[in-house]
């Protein structure tokens, strides 16, 4: 059984709510790599999204078995979700297991709220590899909250903060 690969697909700036709802339909329909960056999905795009992925939601044994349906990357970056919808987001790919390799929420506004709510999900999931953070206003708890899920998180090879807030407490940590 040879499965094809759904190529990245990018969706232009729109107005949030069809941004969303191509984003979402294309987790309904397998999609692995989204993008939607630069686009302005707001905080009701990102819980659009969220649903999507609860609904696509696997199981551990579910993702391991079928490796080539799990989202692997969500690229946001520019997305203006704020800290709620990063919340949201958060809690969505929390709910369940996940093959997300590379979450990029640069510039997307998340605040020390969204990166809290980020890095207490996410530490569950041991095939992330890359968590781009830039440029979202994250101050020292949020960095501080970030170095803890680098401590239990050893396969997170790439981490991206800069163009935040962060002062030497969070450097520190």
């Amino acid at each position: 059984l040879v499965r094809k690969r759904k190529p990245v697909v990018g969706v232009p700036p729109a107005p949030s709510a069809s941004a969303a709802e191509r984003v979402a339909g294309q987790i309904r329909d397998g999609r692995r790599m989204l993008c939607a960056c630069t686009s302005e999905l707001g905080e009701a795009g990102a819980v659009k999204i969220a649903e999507a992925l609860e609904e696509r939601g696997m199981d551990e044994a579910e993702v391991e078995a079928d490796k080539a349906s799990a989202v692997t990357t969500l690229r946001f970056s520019g997305a203006s979700i704020g800290a709620s919808g990063a919340e949201r987001l958060a809690s969505a790919l929390g709910q369940s297991a996940s093959g997300l390799q590379r979450l990029d929420l640069c510039g997307c506004g998340i605040l020390d709220a969204g990166a809290l709510r980020i890095a207490e999900e996410l530490g569950m999931h041991s095939k992330l590899r890359l968590l781009a953070l830039a440029r979202n206003g994250i101050g020292d708890p949020g960095a501080a909250q970030v170095a803890v899920l680098l401590r239990q998180h050893q396969e997170l090879a790439e981490l991206e903060l800069s163009g935040n807030c962060i002062g030497p407490e969070g450097a520190a940590a």
